[in-house]
């Protein structure tokens, strides 16, 4: 193993990284010395020992042996076979079976699905894929061969069989379906959105189908801006209903003419148009059974307390994000001092070394370390961006902006969770918050970015061989 590969890594990413652990050993350690969690400190210094132990044996490992198939499949099928396992015989934890216990450590597999996610949308959508693509349109031929389709259909069947990004969404879709419902019904409905989200941030950067993927979201917005129109909400029963109430007909007229007229200018085709209407009434009528019939109550209640506000059920659903607003909010502009947090280190507000960890921190450190934290954040996912426009691979420049997007989301969710922007799903703050899964997966990213970093070609001797003996050719 070629040990100077460490010396390719981008430092600055590794500081990040020891800076925001840092910071976040300092908020578990100030939010449970006091109580009968104070091991949880020691716990969490035990997983970041092995979680960088697992970045920096990434960074030797080169970034090529991560584009196999087979080595993803086999990934693949073991998350599968993990996530079943946690929704049948997990640990149940708030009501849900989201854990496996080894004992020292929970694990949580759709942590780890979301790095499989990034990984595997990253090779479909890249050059390097050629030996499954050429298996894929084997496969599509004997399908033609055996059906005997006519000649016309035939023919639009080879145009998609041959078009690798159309081709790709398919095998997406496949890829991830499993990993939402199983992670849907653990329940975890914060990592289900987060795996949704992921999925379409990766793609959208992975594809040459942005302008597509845009007139999509366009008209799938005004089939749900429509479709609401029929949809009614008891607040008595927390329940969803259809109705046939159409007092807004203008607003329903408005908005097929300009469906249609958009469809039209944009040059959408029919059956992409058909599609979109299909895929969003399917999500819909989806959603309102699942929140009917699947969400927990714990789950609703989170919801109806973001669009009522807190103050709605003060000693309730709404208890977290009051004191979490409180906390942030005595922290003012340099905070009220390490150990010092009323709300977090006298457990006024709970789950301050989970969930809440910003609004913690904010409390002891205030406005100017909170937005150090955001700083500290912003030069991480720079460095990634940078690492993204300076890679030759499509697979890893693929791979450092589903990254980004993993960090933006959690990053996003968590800290408007806190401020109560964002209804409570869970989400930890990377690298920050108390958890072992979220420490290593994150870790375990960052260490495919700086395996990508430190797998490019050197400023190339090769190349530059190859240029001085051309020199020297011209000019004899």
């Amino acid at each position: 193993m070629n040990f100077r590969k460490l010396l390719k890594q981008d430092f600055i990413i590794t500081f990040v990284i020891l800076v925001l652990l840092g910071i976040g050993s300092l908020v578990i350690f100030s939010t449970t010395y006091n109580t009968e969690g104070a091991d949880l400190l020691n716990k969490q210094i035990i997983l970041i020992t092995i979680g960088l132990v697992i970045y920096f044996a990434l960074i030797l490992i080169d970034i090529d042996w991560f584009k196999v198939f087979s080595i993803q499949l086999i990934l693949y099928l073991i998350i599968i076979a993990t996530l079943l396992y946690a929704v049948l015989f997990g640990s149940t934890i708030a009501g849900t079976n989201r854990w496996i216990d080894l004992g020292f450590f929970a694990f949580q597999p759709s942590e780890y699905s979301k790095v499989l996610i990034i990984m595997f949308i990253s090779l479909i959508f890249s050059s390097e894929n050629l030996p499954l693509k050429e298996n894929l349109k084997e496969i599509q031929s004997r399908f033609q061969k055996e059906y005997g389709l006519k000649n016309n259909f035939k023919e639009t069947l080879k145009k998609i069989a041959n078009d690798r990004e159309f081709r790709g969404l398919f095998y997406v879709a496949l890829y991830v379906f499993p990993i939402v419902i199983l992670t849907f019904i653990q329940p975890s409905l914060g990592n289900t959105i987060i795996i949704i989200g992921l999925t379409f941030f990766t793609l959208f950067f992975s594809t040459k189908y942005q302008t597509q993927i845009l007139k999509i979201l366009i008209l799938g917005l005004l089939t749900f801006l429509f479709i609401r129109n029929f949809i009614s909400f008891d607040t008595g029963t927390a329940s969803f209903s259809f109705s046939t109430n159409i007092n807004n007909l203008y607003f329903l007229i408005i908005t097929v003419l300009l469906f249609l007229l958009l469809a039209y200018f944009m040059k959408v085709k029919w059956w992409v148009v058909l599609g979109v209407v299909l895929t969003t009434t399917i999500f819909l009528f989806g959603s309102i059974f699942a929140w009917n019939q699947l969400l927990g109550n714990y789950q609703r209640e989170r919801v109806l307390t973001f669009i009522e506000g807190p103050e709605a059920d003060p000693l309730g659903s709404g208890y977290q994000i009051i004191q979490s607003k409180i906390a942030i909010g005595s922290g003012q502009l340099f905070g009220r001092g390490f150990l010092q947090g009323t709300q977090s280190s006298l457990h006024i507000l709970t789950q301050a070394h989970t969930d809440f960890a910003f609004a913690s921190m904010s409390e002891q450190f205030g406005f100017i370390g909170a937005l150090l934290l955001l700083s500290t954040y912003l030069t991480l996912l720079f460095r990634i961006l940078k690492i993204a426009k300076e890679t030759k691979s499509d697979f890893g420049r693929n791979m450092s902006f589903g990254v980004v997007g993993l960090l933006l989301i959690h990053i996003f969710i968590n800290i408007g969770m806190n401020l109560g922007k964002l209804p409570v799903t869970g989400i930890p703050l990377p690298l920050v918050s108390y958890g072992g899964s979220s420490v290593l997966m994150t870790l375990i990213v960052l260490g495919l970015i700086q395996s990508v970093h430190a797998s490019r070609r050197p400023v190339d001797m090769a190349d530059s061989l190859m240029l001085t003996s051309l020199a020297g050719n011209k000019s004899e």
